[in-house]
């Protein structure tokens, strides 16, 4: 009896002080909280220049007063807004207006102010992967316009002409990016269907014409955007 009480006491006695030197359990290292991704911008801002296209995507038939030759702007300025519904298709909604002079002649030299304003709305199709250094997209506009021409005293009447067009486009453009939110993009429409009705009116006389277009010469365009 007394050997089994000896033996169990020494169990006890080790067990008590083993537990005395073990050390206490470390607390839980903290894990570093992961950091959220970067969000792809999904709205975008532009505003560049457009090249001998009459209004959005040239589809504005703006004739001269005596109704025979087609106005082509040289430079025509413009804004748009574009969102990003994924990484392969976006929406753009585009403005352009212009105000020019041209002279006409018919028996003595008179200048004529003309103004266009035109409205396009263009889905694009993103042909690259997301992180490539140039982007490669293929685009169809569809897009309406107006053109007036102020009075002007041509000869013994007074001249004045506007047209409405309707019409759709498509073409390629590439864009760089030149910062994180900045780019450039160069774009331009290669084919234009259009249809348009003008109006001209000179003296008491006046006539109406309704005009379908369509136009296979490459226009450019290049802007700026900034990504939201």
């Amino acid at each position: 009896m007394r050997i089994a009480c000896t033996i169990a006491v020494s169990l006890f006695a080790s067990s008590a002080l083993g537990s005395e030197e073990s050390p206490p359990p470390s607390p839980p290292v903290a894990q570093a909280a992961a950091l959220p991704p970067i969000a792809t911008p999904t709205w975008s801002l532009g505003a560049g220049l457009s090249f001998f296209a009459s209004g959005v995507s040239g589809g504005i038939a703006a004739t001269t007063p005596n109704g025979l030759a087609p106005l082509t702007t040289p430079v025509t300025p413009s804004v748009s807004v574009e969102r990003l519904f994924s990484p392969r298709f976006a929406l753009g909604l585009g403005l352009e207006a212009s105000v020019q002079s041209i002279s006409v002649n018919q028996g003595s030299v008179t200048s004529l102010l003309t103004g266009t304003i035109g409205f396009g709305v263009s889905p694009r199709f993103i042909l690259t992967s997301a992180d490539a250094p140039v982007s490669f997209t293929l685009f169809s506009t569809l897009f309406a316009g107006y053109n007036a021409g102020v009075p002007s005293a041509l000869g013994n009447s007074v001249v004045f002409s506007n047209a409405l067009s309707v019409g759709v486009g498509g073409g390629i453009a590439l864009e760089l990016r030149l910062l994180e939110r900045l780019s450039l993009r160069v774009q331009a429409n290669l084919a234009r269907l259009s249809l348009s009705t003008s109006t001209t009116a000179s003296g008491l006389i006046g006539f109406s014409q309704v005009v379908v277009g369509a136009s296979f010469i490459p226009s450019p365009s290049i802007e700026l955007r900034l990504y939201l």
